[in-house]
This record gives C-alpha cells, structure tokens and sequence, in this order.
C-alpha cells in the first residue's frame, strides 16, 4: 500500500530519477513533470498528497507555480516543498510567502528527503482529520441549534395552533405590564371562548374540534397586529393582548374579530361563534387581577346569550 502520492516538479531529467527513486524505494507513488504548467494542469486532474517543486525552471520557475498553485480550489490543501541548490535565508523566505512549507537542498540526501517529506504528509494528514472533525462538530452544532429552537418552539408555542402558549403569554404578558406602568403605555386584554365547542366534538368528532380551535387561531393572526400577542389560553379559549390600545379601541377590534368569525365558515363544520370579554390595564394591575376581570366580562357575554362582546374596566 503506498505511503502517499507525490508529484516532483524538475526540468532536470537526472534529478526527476535520484528524487523518484529515493520515493518509490520509502513506498510513496510518484508522478513527475518537466515544467510548471505541466505540474498545475497534473495537480488540477489528480490532487497529489505533496508536491516537491523545483525553484530554478524555465519559463515559470517554482515561486510562480507555487503562488498560481495556491490560488486553485485545492491547492492550499497541498503541501510544497521546494528543492533547489540555493541555500540563501531570503530565498527560503519567498519560498514560504507564496506558500511552500519546507525546503531540500541539492544535492539531495535520502535521509533528509524522506524525513522532511514524512514530516509534511504527518501534518498534512493531521489537518485533513481535523478539518473533518471541524466539519462533523459544525454539523453537529447545527443539529444541536435546530433542535434547541425547536425544544424552544414547543416550550413557547401551542402544537396545535401555532399560537403562543400560556405559558409564553403569561411571561409576555407580565413585560408588558411592567412596560407600561415604566412608559404609561396602555394596553388591553381580549379573552374569547368558542361557543358551544363542545357540541361540536360531539357532533362533528374531535378532529373537527381541533380544526375549529385552527381556522379560529388563523382569524385571530388575521385581525391582529404583529406587535399584538395571541395565545391559546386553554381549551377553547384564547387571549389577545393589544399593545398600545386603550378600552374603547380594544371593544373595537374584539367586535371585528367577533364579526369576521361569525361570518367565516370553519370548514365542513360551518361558521362558529365566540363570546368575548374586553379590559384594559390600569396602573394598580397584576395579571391575576386582569385574567381575573376579563374572564368575568366573558362569561357575562355567555350568560347574555353568547356571541357578543362585553367590555369593562376597574368597577
């Protein structure tokens, strides 16, 4: 099995033979060519594990092949080592600016050889599994974001709507009531609760239940602002806090939404009604005393009948 693949760069037939024999007898497989172009376009069809180039070439010396080398696909994934009878510190110093990695002088000595090219192919190996070990831990980590916003998704968001949740309200809910007692802002609370819902389980099944609590969710997203928050509340009921809106605005849109629902088919079900209850924060508020007031407007709009909106404040 052959230790790596080694292409040597030389216009000198004489040093072509000394370097590959010296390879193939370690166990590497060689390949050769005569000029520069000859070595990118071999580089370009076959990647080699290292290249050893030689400085001194007619036409395209090995700086530029080295530096035209570098700027291809592949080529910063190979090693270069530069061989050559110059031994001067600036040389090796270009040498390393357009990319090489090492230098053997001439005239050439196995032992060096074989060491400072063993050496380049241990390093050049161990980048290659790092590079693949980067590779599957970036995979990893995105696996790993994926599903943290997804745990995410489903700690915040109700599977079956798509709305907030009540937990993820509640949490909304109380930054906006510290918002607004900060800013004097106001806000109001919708709480609607679908009429007769249960008579729908029971007539239609409860598939067409849950596709009564979407078409209801998809109109609330419909009617709302995208700086309102919309959450499944429980059940059949759902919750709209409506930032920036004081109790005669929040009557309003409830009435909107009330309407749009009445008159939009849920499928093979038909329309649905919902009764909602309508308040507005005031500065001595906590959410329990909100959900407490708006959830009483609501059953009142349910013992008046249903389908209707009941709004109030602090009595």
């Amino acid at each position: 099995m052959s230790k790596g693949d080694i292409l040597i760069v030389d216009d000198n037939p004489h040093n072509l033979t000394l370097l590959a024999g010296i390879l193939r007898e370690a166990g590497y497989r060689v390949r050769a060519a005569k000029s520069g172009q000859l070595a990118l376009d071999q580089a370009g069809f076959a990647r080699p594990d290292l290249i050893m180039l030689d400085i001194m070439m007619p036409e395209m010396d090995g700086y530029e092949t080295c530096r035209r080398l570098k700027a291809t696909e592949h080529g910063p994934l190979i090693p270069v080592i530069f061989i050559s009878a110059l031994n001067d510190v600036l040389d090796k110093v270009r040498g390393f600016e357009v990319g090489g990695v090492d230098f053997v002088t001439k005239p050439f000595q196995a032992e060096e050889v074989l060491a400072r090219v063993d050496c380049q192919l241990k390093i050049f190996r161990l980048q290659r599994e790092l590079a693949a070990l980067n590779a599957i831990l970036e995979e990893k980590n995105r696996e790993l974001e994926r599903a943290n916003a997804e745990l995410t998704r489903h700690a915040t968001t109700d599977v079956l709507t798509g709305l907030f949740n009540r937990r993820k309200f509640i949490e909304a809910a109380e930054e906006e009531i510290k918002f607004s007692q900060r800013h004097g802002t106001p806000f109001a609370l919708v709480m609607l609760d679908v009429d007769h819902f249960k008579k729908v389980n029971d007539t239609h099944g409860h598939d067409q239940g849950d596709e009564v609590l979407r078409h209801v969710a998809k109109l609330l997203r419909s009617r709302v602002r995208t700086t309102d928050i919309t959450a499944r509340w429980g059940g059949e009921e759902f919750m709209v806090l409506l930032r920036h809106t004081d109790l005669k605005a929040g009557e309003k849109m409830a009435e909107k939404m009330r309407e749009s629902l009445a008159l939009t088919p849920a499928g093979s079900v038909g329309a649905v009604t919902a009764s909602f209850g309508v308040t507005a924060f005031e500065p001595t508020d906590t959410l329990t005393s909100l959900s407490s007031r708006v959830d009483a407007l609501l059953y009142e709009a349910k013992a008046a009948g249903r389908n209707r909106v009941h709004a109030g404040g602090i009595s």
